[in-house]
């Protein structure tokens, strides 16, 4: 990039087009600016001046001249009405604008709600699965199921029926129990505890 002329030195605005975000240079030009050069000083001086000058805009006296309503469709579908009325006179301005919030609210309060019942109908399943859980249950019901305590108990209940207390105080039983189940999805929970001897 060519340098650019500014008051009489040459300037490298590369490092400004690299990052024009970075306002440091455009600063540090300006005060270089103002110190070489004292028209430049004065203009911008002047400048600054006229600008704090100028009273900012009253958005009441520059409300639209018309009488009457305005009724339509927001962008989500809600009614929306917007009443302008303006005299003549800049202080009797009247804006009102009503709007509904109602389809945002029932779109999050029935996003909670499913959630809400995929969570409970999951804890449900769970708690019905386990405790539907006995002895003729096979071990791909017991693996499905959620319930580390219940299928616990199931598996302590059929050890010591099965005469097995080593086997129904293993502090490992649900791991365990998941293992020999994986090799052996179609097999009952009953028969699971008839063949395991070893602990």
């Amino acid at each position: 990039m060519e340098p650019f002329a500014l008051v009489n030195h040459a300037v490298d605005l590369t490092e400004f087009v690299d990052n024009p975000r970075n306002d440091a240079l455009i600063k540090r030009l300006v005060r270089q600016a103002v110190r070489d050069d004292p028209a430049f000083a004065t203009e911008l001086a002047t400048a600054v001046a006229a600008v704090s000058a100028i009273k900012p805009v009253d958005a009441s006296t520059n409300a639209p001249h018309m009488v009457g309503n305005t009724a339509g469709r927001d962008i989500v579908g809600r009614d929306s009405i917007r009443t302008t009325t303006n005299s003549n006179s800049s202080t009797n301005t009247t804006h009102n604008k009503k709007s509904s919030y109602g389809g945002l609210i029932l779109g999050v309060v029935v996003i909670v709600a499913l959630v809400a019942v995929f969570v409970v109908g999951k804890t449900l399943l769970a708690a019905v699965a386990a405790a539907s859980l006995s002895g003729r249950s096979t071990c791909a019901d017991y693996l499905q199921s959620a319930d580390e305590a219940g299928k616990a108990a199931v598996m302590k209940k059929l050890y010591l029926a099965k005469d097995k207390p080593q086997l129904a105080a293993d502090p490992f039983i649900n791991q365990n129990t998941d293992y020999f189940c994986g090799n052996s999805p179609k097999m009952t929970l009953d028969r699971l505890a008839t063949v395991r001897n070893d602990g």
